[in-house]
């Protein structure tokens, strides 16, 4: 949110991202077809939503990209707030972060990976320890195995929405070539940006880039396409509630990665990392750039 100011938007314009959030951009016809208005209002509909800042963002299959998707919470033992903002601001920056969050409960924190191997998770565990002023007070790990991406009804309660979005582990995981990267990273770091306009930047036909982009498609590489706007730009405050269920378990072995973790509360704060490739909570003035 920027200048403590909320994006208004009309009614055609609700209605209009309601329908069309989560998916790839319809035509205006299309778009006018739905909405029962003239063709031209519909092209000014979307225009005005892009020049809001509404941007158009492939949903990426992190699982099948062949990269593991975890997350750690804890708890910091120092109290000087400049020791954790210099902490916060690392893990922003740091490759393969993709959420994160301040926390009210058992937990100050968490921060989501995404990266191929389990070491990862250990190195980040002991990045966070060793830069934690006074070290780490709590700590719990849980991988996500599944994630859907629901529309969100109160733009326009009387809205068809669209089927969610969703990514699941154990999918066949799939080969990325440089080209891919190159790809995904370029429609991440333009959003809203014509795909002829993307494929002058990397050097490329715009029929090949079109190429690239279905065969992404094709294999679910990326499973869909949305819509994104920071629900505190439509004045809408956005909460994340973690659980996890009391189920005794077994004593940690010496030497493993985390304590059993306990109830973790509520997420009420939350950040992009400038690296991720997730599509988790973010706030408004965050940037998203995809690093694979």
């Amino acid at each position: 949110m920027q200048n403590g100011s909320y994006m208004k938007l009309s009614t055609v314009e609700r209605e209009l991202l309601a329908r069309i959030e989560l998916q790839a951009p319809p035509s205006a016809a299309e778009v006018a077809s739905q909405l029962k208005v003239h063709t031209h209002r519909a092209q000014y509909a979307m225009r005005s939503l892009r020049g809001k800042g509404v941007e158009l963002r492939p949903f990426v299959d992190v699982f099948r990209c062949g990269l593991l998707d975890g997350a750690i919470f804890f708890s910091l033992a120092s109290k000087a707030p400049r020791a954790r903002e210099s902490l916060l601001q690392y893990l922003e920056k740091r490759k393969g972060i993709a959420w994160l969050c301040s926390l009210s409960g058992e937990f100050q924190y968490g921060v989501v990976l995404q990266a191929p191997q389990l070491t990862d998770f250990h190195e980040l565990l002991g990045e966070i320890e060793a830069r934690a002023d006074g070290g780490v007070t709590e700590k719990a790990f849980a991988f996500r195995m599944a994630y859907r991406q629901f529309p969100r009804k109160f733009l326009s309660p009387a809205a068809r929405f669209a089927p969610a979005l969703r990514m699941e582990a154990g999918k066949e995981r799939l080969a990325l070539s440089e080209i891919d990267r190159e790809t995904l990273r370029a429609l991440v770091d333009h959003p809203n940006a014509s795909l002829r306009d993307i494929s002058k930047e990397l050097g490329v036909a715009l029929s090949t880039l079109q190429y690239r982009v279905k065969s992404l498609e094709d294999r679910k590489i990326i499973a869909g396409w949305w819509h994104f706007i920071p629900a505190a730009l439509l004045d809408v405050q956005s909460y994340k509630v973690l659980c996890i269920s009391r189920r005794r378990r077994p004593t940690p072995s010496k030497g493993s990665l985390l304590s059993p973790p306990r109830t973790l509360g509520w997420s009420i704060a939350c950040r992009r990392s400038a690296t991720g490739i997730s599509s988790w909570g973010s706030n408004a003035n965050s940037r998203r750039r995809l690093q694979m």
